[in-house]
């Protein structure tokens, strides 16, 4: 009805896109620390992937999630692409709970197009590897962080599939925002850190299908950049802890794209 409906998950949340039937942003609570991992088991105990609809959404919009005939399954080097990460989920306070927030970021609206060698940090994919950094990173604070992430949804995304009454428009960008908090001499400090994951020109001159992670550009961006880029506005505390926030220390460090990384070395920490 004009408003916008906000999905709740287990330990996340986040908001579709009608029009495209993907998610325009997640916003998940992110626990690492030993005891909230306790009952975390891996995922092979789980089952594996058991990607299904979330029954809400079938039951008020049929048809807004992609599903595997839709797309996935005849494609060959597309993934099915978490938005919110399995493993930065799947915590809690008991077994059930983990398990619960295990298999919650196996629904189709959490759920993007993405090239094989971009999301499987296995297949050394840059945006796997990233998200195991940031995991590593956040172990050695106190283990928490928020985390906000989503599609660029762009009006000239090249539309895909194997079905002329199916095509889907492809995302070309994704974007991530980690926030946590940073114990400094001076006291704790919170940090805002974003990025954002360029895939577009290698896509145009190789295709999705035929990607490998070398092709792919990172760039760390200002928040207030993404914002503008998708159209997610956010709180002004996470405005004031970005680390490249206008006007502050690393400002001139980035050109007009943002902070270009081609090492995990290259992150502006603060």
């Amino acid at each position: 009805n004009g408003s916008p409906w906000v999905l709740k998950y287990y330990h996340y949340s986040l908001v579709m896109h009608e029009p495209r039937r993907l998610l325009i942003w997640a916003a998940g609570n992110v626990d690492y620390s030993p005891p909230a991992r306790k009952r975390t088991k891996p995922r092979k105990e789980y089952g594996g992937e058991d990607w299904r609809l979330d029954p809400r959404v079938a039951l008020q919009a049929p048809g807004l999630q992609i599903e595997d005939v839709d797309f996935y399954r005849p494609a060959t080097k597309i993934d099915r692409g978490h938005i919110v990460r399995r493993e930065d989920a799947c915590w809690g306070s008991t077994a059930k709970e983990a398990e619960f927030a295990n298999s919650d970021t196996y629904h189709w609206t959490n759920c993007t197009p993405q090239s094989q060698a971009f999301n499987q940090s296995g297949e050394h994919g840059i945006w796997g590897k990233f998200e195991e950094h940031i995991q590593r990173e956040a172990k050695a604070l106190d283990g928490r962080v928020c985390v906000f992430a989503g599609p660029v949804l762009g009006l000239r995304d090249p539309r895909h599939g194997y079905d002329d009454d199916n095509l889907i428009k492809v995302p070309m960008k994704f974007w991530k925002i980690v926030m946590c908090v940073s114990n400094q001499d001076e006291g704790s400090e919170h940090q805002a850190y974003g990025f954002i994951f360029d895939q577009t020109e290698a896509i145009e001159r190789l295709g999705i299908e035929r990607m490998d992670m070398s092709e792919y550009e990172i760039y760390q961006v200002p928040v207030a950049e993404i914002s503008r880029k998708t159209g997610v506005q956010f709180d002004d505390s996470v405005l004031a802890a970005d680390v490249l926030r206008r006007g502050g220390a690393n400002e001139s460090l980035r050109d007009d794209k943002g902070v270009s990384i081609t090492t995990l070395e290259d992150i502006v920490l603060r």
